[in-house]
């Protein structure tokens, strides 16, 4: 993928990342949408429209080390100021597997997808 390109504006220092390492990464920094893509880069970011410019993917693992090549797993923060699933969790329809909103793994995020992160 192309560094000019990116559908997060900010990426985590580092690789391997888990989802919940992730997920605490992005909260801490106030950003409303946090994903995972390939074996552990963690990305963040507040606007949607720039986050799924690229499309969306199916076969993402999106817990798994290796989420899959050219794929992106994407959940919201419920808990930021301007999530729309703050109140009542109701997923964006996904073309992968979701992860439950408010599971034990992830006590403040739904997932809403599984991206393309662009050529």
């Amino acid at each position: 993928d192309r560094q000019d390109d990116r559908a997060f504006p900010f990426q985590v220092p580092s690789n391997g990342h888990g989802t919940v390492d992730c997920e605490r990464e992005c909260m801490s920094r106030r950003y409303r949408y946090f994903g995972r893509q390939f074996k552990g880069q963690c990305f963040c970011g507040s606007d949607y429209s720039q986050i799924v410019r690229h499309g969306t993917e199916t076969g993402c693992n999106c817990c798994a080390q290796n989420v899959g090549g050219g794929k992106q797993c994407v959940w919201e923060n419920t808990k930021h100021p301007e999530s729309q699933q703050a109140e009542a969790l109701v997923p964006a329809p996904v073309t992968a597997p979701a992860v439950a909103p408010n599971s034990q793994l992830f006590a403040s995020s739904a997932h809403v997808g599984s991206l393309s992160f662009g050529s």
